[in-house]
């Protein structure tokens, strides 16, 4: 571009009457296109306004250029004042394209010869006797304002004939008219009254100060809004199951999350001294749940309790753990309570853990468990056929040995020895010995070991598919309404009385909101099942299968009669069970 100015304003010199012996061989070696020179000529600059040459200002150029002889060629150009908005400059070049060409267009217009008028206006046909009226016109300069009225530029259109060279008046006058007063740069104003090249040029005279606005507040969270369990297995493939980090401990006192408040808007101001408004930040609170309190200044939610942190989807909240530090006993006696449990000693034969969040054993579980979260049993599960071990999510446990497991979500331990178990995700027996031997093991996604049966060929049987928790819950439920009406039965044929009316009323309503739970339950079921075909097929996988597997996938059975090494076993697209 630079290439480009250069050759044509020595062109336009020569058309202005300028000679070209007066250029030197230096000149005109200068005038040369370099490699460089031309790289950069082939590179437009984005922020500079390109008119055509019959545009009405190269023909304003064209005037000066004649008067003295060599003028600068037109440069209008954008600088960026750094405070604009992004992806700014096109549209403001249109919009000064626009103010340029009307301008340059009027100022032309006056540039033309008046007609001539005789001197003596009595003899108007004598040659002699007629002047031409000379032209005069001042400098002029003009003021470009941004759309936003954050940066304004300013172009000074040269004088024509007699007319005056720009002075200080002149730009003041400009100003006044433009109404531009803030952030103004009077050096560079002040410079152009001695720069005989500053006319058609454009300058940045002014710069606003752009609004900000505040900033949103936010929360500082110092616990883990969602928990993920981690099991890790070391070099020897052993898993510690009392190290899953799973409770989130907190001291009275101590900070839950930190509030970092909003912050208020700054305005910001145009060049024409003009205030622009600035949104202030969202107010945030602080998420306030059971057991947690907001610090005196405020800023602050702090635990009430000492106990476990959880996120309940809106707020915080501290769930006390209780805390048993032996074994649950006669000393102890059934264990029901509305949080977390942490048992370090044994549940024996006999006694029951219920909770509605995660429980925790350090030893042997020989009782009943349900728990309302997650189930970590450090040692094992040994239990009978009578007491349910039962979790809302996941179970992890050492062994598992003669005992009913249920897990919502996916099991994981080291062995498998008689046992029923019913999982609706994964069960996963690889650590340790990795082996599931005899009983019946039951899993909605599918069942991962390293070893299946015994070389004794005791009867193993895997289940896959479906939603086994699911399912015998149901099963549950469809029993207690038939035991419930069974009752019924009975209570009608004894002779009337209080305690017949009182008996047989409730049983009526226990028997009507099983009714309903089972309703419920069979909606969920077929949203779940819905759910768990779209994920795909159910399979086992194991190192080694013994003869006397039995794999059971929908209402398809095959009997393993050989020992299979790798088995990987699935349903089919022929509907039939095939071992891959």
């Amino acid at each position: 571009m630079a290439l480009k100015n250069q050759l044509l304003s020595w062109l336009r010199s020569l058309k202005a009457g300028g000679s070209t012996e007066a250029q030197s061989a230096e000149e005109l070696s200068a005038a040369e296109p370099s490699e460089d020179a031309a790289k950069a000529a082939d590179t437009p600059d984005p922020a500079l306004l390109d008119f055509p040459l019959e545009h009405a200002i190269h023909q304003l150029y064209d005037l000066r250029a004649r008067q003295y002889g060599w003028a600068p060629l037109p440069r209008i150009y954008l600088d960026d004042p750094g405070v604009m908005p992004e992806g700014w400059l096109p549209k403001e070049l249109e919009r000064l394209r626009s103010g340029i060409t009307t301008v340059a267009k009027a100022r032309l217009e006056k540039t033309k010869q008046k007609p001539p008028k005789p001197k003596n206006p009595q003899n108007p046909q004598n040659p002699q006797e007629i002047e031409e009226e000379p032209i005069v016109l001042d400098a002029m300069p003009w003021i470009y304002n941004a759309t936003n009225r954050l940066a304004a530029w300013m172009v000074v259109f040269p004088p024509v004939g007699e007319g005056l060279e720009l002075s200080r008046e002149m730009i003041d006058k400009c100003l006044k008219e433009n109404e531009i007063s803030f952030g103004i740069d009077e050096e560079l104003l002040n410079s152009l009254l001695s720069n005989e090249e500053c006319y058609l040029h454009s300058y940045l005279i002014a710069k606003g100060v752009p609004a900000t606005d505040g900033k949103d507040g936010s929360i500082v969270d110092f616990f883990s809004r969602e928990i993920k369990q981690e099991i890790k297995t070391d070099e020897f493939g052993q898993v510690d199951y009392t190290a899953l980090n799973l409770v989130q401990n907190v001291k009275e006192g101590d900070p839950i999350c930190q509030l970092i408040p909003e912050t208020e808007g700054i305005p910001g101001t145009t060049v024409q001294n003009k205030e622009i408004p600035a949104k202030n930040g969202k107010k945030v609170s602080l998420p306030k749940g059971r057991n947690t309190e907001v610090s005196e200044d405020g800023t602050k939610l702090i635990a009430a309790k000492p106990g476990h942190v959880e996120f309940s989807g809106r707020t915080f909240q501290v769930r006390p753990v209780l805390d048993i530090g032996g074994s649950v006993d006669y000393s102890t006696g059934n264990i029901s309570f509305l949080g977390d449990v942490h048992i370090r000693g044994d549940v024996c034969t006999g006694f029951s853990v219920r909770a509605v969040g995660n429980v925790r054993v350090d030893g042997v579980v020989e009782g009943a468990i349900e728990a309302g979260g997650d189930l970590i049993v450090g040692r094992g599960i040994l239990g009978s056929q009578q007491a349910i071990v039962r979790a809302h999510r996941n179970i992890f446990a050492k062994y598992m040995e003669s005992s009913r497991v249920h897990a919502r979500e996916n099991l994981q331990t080291d062995c498998i020895v008689n046992c029923s178990v019913y999982s609706d995700g994964h069960v996963q027996v690889l650590s340790g010995r990795g082996t599931i031997i005899g009983g019946r093991v039951s899993a909605a996604h599918g069942v991962s070991a390293k070893i299946v049966g015994s070389k004794a060929e005791s009867l193993t049987t895997i289940s896959l598919g479906g939603l086994p928790c699911a399912e015998f819950e149901r099963e549950l439920l469809l029993r207690d309404i038939e035991e419930l009406q069974e009752s019924q039965k009975k209570l009608e044929c004894q002779p009337d009385g209080p305690a017949k009316l009182s008996r047989l009323s409730k049983t009526r309503m226990q028997i009507s909101v099983n009714k309903m739970k089972l309703d419920q339950m069979d909606k969920e079921l077929e949203v779940l099942q819905a759910e768990l075909e779209a994920k795909g097929k159910a399979r086992l996988e194991c190192g080694i299968a013994y003869p006397g597997t039995e794999i059971i996938i929908k209402d398809k059975s095959l009997k393993l009669t050989t020992e299979t090494h790798k088995c990987v076993a699935r349903l089919s697209d022929d509907g039939e069970i095939r071992l891959f």
